[in-house]
């Protein structure tokens, strides 16, 4: 099942056309990640995508219904959970605060704050400190629940391995893992190529605006040459 389509998206900053027919696809529980450079055009996807880019030409799907034309927060409400690149916290709001402006009074709602902890344990003893006390990994961590207290179908990640140390980023992915063994399908823009292509179904390199490389079977056996190729020239 199809959760996200994009069909050849154009946007511009001004006169910059920033993004040319952009096309990708997410599947249900599928993690797909976005590649390329820095002002390839990454994070303007996911911008286009929950509609605070707009788009000029082209289509966006959710669940086979098209949402081009939607307003940010309607989209957001449709089952899209985003962990934006270096804003994850409040440094003023406890953590439980942090965490609970994500909550949804439905009933529906898979996610509260018991299971939270359950995939993020360590955030146990730092429920009650505030957002500037904690390290980058725990920001990432509580950035994350707060989009999962949202009862997402659909996850957007912007650089979610910025500044985080080996041992954490391991920990990230383990847990995006788990995630879409619950049924969420991950779409994720990464700098890091290698822990993106290690932990995706499918790649897609953006260079210019542009689509200049779509792996649907990961690319895992030849990640070297995808990177020498594609991303350090």
């Amino acid at each position: 099942m199809t959760i996200l389509l994009l069909d050849k998206i154009n946007s511009f900053y001004g006169k910059n056309h920033v993004l040319r027919d952009i096309s990708l696809k997410v599947i249900k529980k599928e993690i797909v990640s976005i590649l390329g450079k820095n002002g390839a055009g990454k994070s303007t996807i996911i911008k286009s995508i929950i509609g605070t880019q707009p788009i000029t030409k082209g289509d966006v799907y959710l669940y086979d219904t098209q949402i081009t034309k939607l307003e940010s927060h309607k989209i957001v409400r449709k089952g899209i959970g985003i962990l934006n690149q270096g804003n994850s916290v409040f440094p003023t709001l406890t953590v439980l605060e942090n965490i609970m402006l994500g909550h949804q009074n439905n009933k529906n709602n898979m996610w509260d704050i018991e299971k939270i902890l359950d995939l993020f344990p360590g955030l146990m003893s730092k429920l009650h400190c505030h957002g500037w006390q904690i390290s980058g990994g725990e920001k990432q961590m509580v950035g994350l629940s707060r989009a999962l207290m949202t009862n997402p179908k659909l996850l957007l990640l912007d650089e979610p391995s910025e500044g985080l140390a080996p041992q954490m980023l391991q920990k990230l992915g383990v847990t995006i893992k788990k995630l879409t063994k619950q049924g969420i399908s991950v779409l994720m823009v990464e700098q890091n190529a290698h822990f993106a292509i290690d932990l995706s179904d499918r790649i897609y390199i953006i260079n210019k605006g542009k689509v200049i490389f779509d792996d649907p079977n990961n690319g895992n056996n030849n990640q070297n040459m995808i990177i020498d190729t594609y991303l350090t020239r």
